[in-house]
């Protein structure tokens, strides 16, 4: 994963521990910044058309553009 990516601090156990303090560390970045916090409507569409791309893609056995 690359770095611009890891908000939890050094030293966090990784898996669930990781995942937990960089969903946080996110989010009070976000909050302090007072900036808009995602995911918003336009990131759940994108999300679900890949989704969707990546099913359809295993399903059909080739690559689906997006």
């Amino acid at each position: 994963v690359p770095g611009r990516f890891k908000a939890a601090p050094a030293g966090t156990p990784a898996g669930m521990p990781q995942n937990v303090a960089n969903a946080y560390a996110r989010f009070a970045k976000t909050f302090r910044s007072k900036a808009s916090i995602d995911p918003d409507f336009a990131t759940a569409v994108g999300t679900h058309r890949l989704i969707d791309a990546i099913e359809r893609s295993a399903a059909e056995r080739r690559a689906i553009d997006l």
